[in-house]
């Protein structure tokens, strides 16, 4: 199994912005103290209006203000929802286009073979930087997911790449630096 770096295509990727001033202050307050610290916003969320920049590019994922917070387009949500569990939230959003989908992860995975993976990390165990990350793909539930050690990144299997080429989705970019093998 192959696990990557969730990261969006910047070279061919249209921005979703927050038209609404009122509606991007509460968001971002909520993608700050909650979101990106893995923290359910469910009670609190409402569908929040977003837009395209310009070019006006159709994308199945999307990054919010680059801050790790990812929306799917309403074909990339059919064909992944099946394989999400209870540690995504999918949260609906408006657009002029349809329904957009935010993934909040409210969960993080404890899979790091730390033994078997080269990293420099902060004395809490944050990883700063990382030359090679083991992970044990049996304790892996969900093919989104985050791990304790890089709490701000969000990792995804070679499952949901699978389906990014099968079905031709647009906007994650795979490279050779942005993976992480498991070799259990």
């Amino acid at each position: 199994m192959t696990i990557y770096e969730l990261s969006i295509d910047g070279d061919n990727a249209t921005s979703l912005d927050f038209p609404i001033q009122d509606e991007q202050e509460q968001f971002l307050l909520l993608a700050e103290e909650k979101i990106t610290n893995n923290l359910s916003v469910k009670a609190q969320w409402q569908e929040f209006l977003v837009l395209k920049k310009e070019p006006k590019i159709d994308m199945d994922f999307n990054d919010i203000n680059d801050m790790g917070v990812y929306i799917i387009s309403p074909r990339a949500y059919e064909l992944l929802y099946p394989l999400f569990d209870d540690s995504v939230e999918v949260l609906p959003l408006k657009s002029d286009d349809g329904t957009y989908f935010l993934l909040n992860i409210i969960q993080t995975t404890d899979c790091l073979d730390k033994e078997n993976s080269v990293y420099t990390a902060l004395p809490g165990g944050q990883i700063l930087e990382y030359e090679n990350l083991s992970i044990d793909p049996q304790k892996i539930t969900c093919p989104l997911f985050r791990i304790p050690e890089l709490p701000y990144t969000v990792l995804i299997t070679d499952q949901i790449q699978d389906i990014f080429y099968l079905h031709q989705l647009k906007g994650l970019h795979f490279t050779e630096n942005e993976f992480v093998t498991s070799d259990f």
